[in-house]
């Protein structure tokens, strides 16, 4: 990390460089250090490799990193003072510059003196300037690969204990609840082994309900029980009011009553956990099931002492050869026996230091596919490790390795995801924006800033830092999460490399105002939503994320804070957050509070990323000034509302006409590129031509609104809300056909009325429509009645080059799969409530040639599915949701690719024994209500 922030504070300094600041001889000053700070960090290479064995040589690669860190907060800082109030006129900022320059002048000159005292010491210690040593060379250039590449369902070692547990789990012989636990130390592959049962067509066919709930440390007994019942009774989520708290135990206990249940609680730390829900599961001696995952012995013999504890063992030699070599091998090149005849030695000694122990075999063999395919280069990876006897140590150490190993440019990156909460599915295009907005993505390099976020993204997958959860319709990964142990791993390194700090306690918050932490995580348990939480600034934290709630009202004090992320109920108050380049709040209520007006992002001028994600809103923030934020390039209120309050919205309908800057100064700022709103609340857009050239991502926008998109703009993502009836179709139609006309770069879009039976989709079923004209268009998202009498799908309507098709209302009569299959790139289609109307689909022979994810869900009138031998000779993934009426599975046996098949509760209750034959070969069948 000292690296890292070297490299930031040349950037910096260079910046300065170029702004030509003669007076007070500021130029020179700036010169002779940021030559100073090149010669440093020649030699940090070599720092960083005696820092494990010297603790002098780790203090002083600390120093250098805090006088980066120096340097970088005293130029953004001056950036701001100079730049001024935007209320300030520009005399007096001009007549202020010379007093900012002289106290940027002080604060050069110390830094400057600091340098040269860390200079002196480097040579005291024996610090050498080294080039590039064997680390670096043994390094393999990374190469890109989509998440199937690495997604691995193979589980070496485990058949016997999977088979064995869903014996268990089956056994009808005991009719009362069971609570069977898996048990082992962290990284040994329970919750793994768990999926596994979980996913099992066994348990598909025995249990009616089966719920799948990852437990963290602060588990919160309400949250959990709100979860169970969701499970259970999926349309509760929508409903309003929501299930009160009082009430949670006795509706969950009514859901469950005479149903056979499985329930999976992964990473149980507490009895505490299993004591509070059993009182709300309903025991009827019908065989339900619960399946617990824990470290801790004490746990699952307290859950049921009736039953055993299933203790997973570790790997055996063979066992651990195979896993670590298949990941230090992912591609399965034809070369690989020849570099294995070398290597085998060398293998073995590696992968029987691991100690049985999967996770650290997985990173270890991830490490290895990194470096060359020699000898030497895998005997470095071995010396590298510090080796110890205890297992658990031996993973520390192959989990610290994993980090060390990685690129410079990937540590920030790495260490930022620890920034979510555990278990969080973390969004990757959330992710990559917010390294993007902090500076750790380059601007310039091969590709756009937005590629090469990706392969960042791809390299940490490829390493198994992060396990992807969720693909895209253009096959990268679209959400992941840490496992647990990689995750403390990544806290410990980014508290020790003061990059981010978390705090665990109450009474920790009473040090942020006397240490200089540069970034700080709280993390408590779930929110209670009473207390109120105010963030001020006066020390030097730079990154803080609150994921839940403290027990009390909690204050955070920093003036050089760089990325502030909340997760609940939490309150901000910008108090001289002046360096901040992040601020992400999810979940928080803000109609109460009075901080919100016209000016409370005054002064955020570094400010490039802005989340308020599923936030509750008062109308006021719509006039909220955003004139200072002149780098923003991210604004994301996705789910988040505007309160309800009539006379509000009353007032806004009227000032539109005399009043249209409502959120207008947003569209000035010239470098905004991301822009996402909820369905409901879309903003208007501005009638200057000079607006949003910039913009790539706007989602949702009034039709209405979609004129004022004037000239060649860089759109590659909209999403257009409308409510156009159908007399009107041809205008709508005509303003998204201009629109379309003035954007090479459109990947995505999306088509949405505020209900499928009030509106029509504007685009017509008739030649004129010029879609497949858009030869770049992939993903296409139409939600309400298509326009046209008899609702009929035909290729004129589509792009020739979709990869992902969604259908919602569209009320098509007659069978679309004739057309759909045509569609020669098509990956994804979703065939959603209302798409379709017939009672038949018919899917023929070499159809849908590239097709791999297909989802049918709550098609009414659907009967009968006619699968013909090769068609869709791709699928992978199967959905098949609320079909009421399909009263028999299609010939899925004609479909051998397929992996995963999910059907709905009903459909799967239907399916007769005769009719197994067209499953048996899907490893995966599960059922979802």
């Amino acid at each position: 990390m000292e690296a890292v922030a070297v490299k930031y504070a040349l950037g910096k300094l260079s910046l300065l460089l170029n702004m030509g600041l003669e007076l007070y001889n500021v130029s020179d000053e700036v010169s002779e250090m940021h030559l100073r700070l090149c010669m440093i960090e020649g030699f940090l290479k070599d720092a960083h490799s005696k820092r494990s064995t010297n603790p002098a040589v780790k203090q002083w690669a600390s120093e250098v990193r805090n006088v980066a860190y120096r340097i970088e907060d005293a130029i953004d800082t001056f950036l701001i003072d100079i730049e001024g109030n935007r209320l300030s006129s520009k005399l007096e900022r001009l007549v202020n510059k010379p007093s900012k320059l002289k106290k940027l002048l002080n604060e050069v000159k110390a830094i400057r003196n600091t340098l040269k005292t860390i200079s002196d010491l480097r040579t005291d210690l024996g610090i050498t300037n080294t080039s590039a040593g064997n680390e670096e060379n043994d390094r393999v250039p990374f190469r890109p690969t989509r998440p199937s590449d690495f997604d691995d369902s193979e589980i070496i070692g485990f058949d016997s204990d999977k088979h064995q547990i869903i014996s268990h789990l089956l056994d009808t012989k005991i009719k009362r609840r069971v609570v069977l636990s898996i048990i082992g130390i962290g990284g040994l592959g329970k919750t793994t082994l768990a999926q596994k049962v979980y996913k099992s067509a066994e348990l598909e066919r025995r249990f009616n309900c089966r719920i799948w709930l990852s437990i963290s440390q602060k588990f919160n007994e309400k949250t959990l029980l709100r979860e169970i019942l969701y499970s259970v009774q999926p349309d509760l989520r929508k409903k309003e009011p929501a299930v009160k708290d009082d009430e949670l135990t006795s509706e969950l206990w009514r859901s469950l009553t005479g149903m056979s249940y499985f329930i999976v609680l992964d990473d149980v730390w507490s009895i505490d956990l299993w004591e509070k829900l059993k009182t709300s599961l309903p025991d009827e001696n019908i065989a339900s099931r619960v399946l617990i995952t824990s470290r801790f012995l004490d746990v699952a013999k307290a859950a049921d002492g009736g039953i055993e504890p299933y203790e997973l063992r570790f790997l055996n030699d063979d066992e651990s050869l195979k896993l670590l070599l298949q990941k230090a091998f992912p591609f399965r090149e034809p070369e690989v026996q020849h570099h294995l005849t070398d290597l085998k030695d060398v293998a073995k000694i590696l992968a029987n230091k691991c100690g049985g122990l999967p996770l650290a075999l997985i990173v270890l063999g991830s490490i290895l596919s990194t470096k060359n395919r020699t000898k030497n280069a895998w005997k470095r990876v071995n010396d590298t490790l510090n080796w110890h006897d205890e297992t658990a140590n031996r993973c520390s150490q192959v989990l610290l390795l994993s980090y060390v190993d990685l690129p410079y440019h990937l540590k920030p990156c790495f260490l930022y995801l620890a920034c979510f909460p555990e278990d969080y599915k973390i969004s990757t295009k959330r992710a990559m924006r917010m390294w993007i907005a902090e500076g750790f993505v380059p601007k310039e390099g091969e590709g756009t800033i937005n590629d090469r976020a990706q392969n960042y993204f791809d390299e940490l997958l490829q390493r198994c830092l992060v396990q992807s959860t969720e693909k895209s319709w253009d096959g990268n990964c679209k959400q992941c999460v840490m496992h647990d142990l990689i995750r403390d791993m990544a806290i410990r390194e980014a508290k020790e490399e003061n990059f981010l700090t978390v705090l665990s306690k109450a009474d920790d918050g009473c040090h942020l105002a006397f240490q200089k932490i540069r970034r700080a995580t709280l993390q408590y348990a779930p929110p209670t939503f009473k207390d109120d939480i105010f963030l001020l600034s006066f020390t030097k934290v730079h990154r803080a994320t609150l994921q839940y709630k403290p027990p009390t009202n909690f204050l955070i004090c920093s003036a050089n804070i760089r990325s502030l992320l909340l997760f609940g109920p939490y309150k901000f108050s910008n108090a001289g957050f002046r360096l901040l380049r992040v601020l992400s709040i999810e979940g928080a209520d803000f109609r109460d509070y009075k901080i919100i007006h016209k000016g409370c992002l005054e002064g955020l001028t570094h400010l490039r990323y802005l989340g308020f994600r599923y936030c509750v809103l008062p109308q006021q923030f719509q006039f909220i000034s955003f004139n200072s934020l002149k780098n923003l390039e991210t604004i994301d209120f996705k789910g988040t509302s505007f309160d309800d309050n009539w006379a509000w919205y009353l007032f806004r309908d009227l000032c539109r006409p005399i009043v249209p800057n409502i959120f207008y100064s947003l569209w000035k700022v010239p470098s905004l590129r991301h822009a996402t709103f909820s369905f409901f609340d879309c903003p208007p857009l501005p009638s200057k031509e000079d607006h949003l050239k910039n913009i790539e991502t706007l989602k949702w926008v009034s039709l209405r609104e979609i004129p004022k998109l004037k000239g060649n703009i860089s759109l590659c993502k909209i999403g257009i809300m409308t409510h156009v009836s159908y007399d009107n179709i041809q205008q709508g139609w005509q303003s998204i056909k201009d629109l379309l006309k003035r954007t090479e770069h459109m990947v995505s879009l999306s088509l949405r009325v505020s209900h499928y039976r009030l509106g029509y989709v504007p685009i017509l079923s008739e030649g004129t429509s010029d879609l497949p004209c858009h030869e770049t268009i992939q993903s296409l998202y139409l939600f309400g009645q298509l326009a046209s009498d008899l609702c009929v799908l035909n290729l004129h309507m589509l792009p020739t080059n979709l990869t992902k098709l969604t259908l919602l209302g569209s009320r098509i009569k007659e069978d679309p799969m004739s057309v759909l299959e045509r569609l020669q790139c098509l990956t994804v289609l979703k065939l959603l409530e209302h798409s379709f109307m017939g009672a038949k689909l018919t899917c023929t022979e070499g159809g849908f040639p590239r097709l791999q994810t297909l989802k049918l869900d709550s098609l009414q009138n659907l009967r009968h599915w006619d699968i013909k031998e090769g068609a869709m000779p791709r699928l992978t993934h199967l959905e098949i949701g609320q079909c009421f009426q399909l009263c028999a599975l299609p010939d899925l046996q004609k479909v051998p690719t397929l992996q995963n098949l999910i059907l709905s509760t009903s459909l799967h209750e239907t399916i007769e024994a005769k009719d197994h034959y067209k499953i048996k070969h899907i490893p995966s069948v599960r059922t979802k209500r």
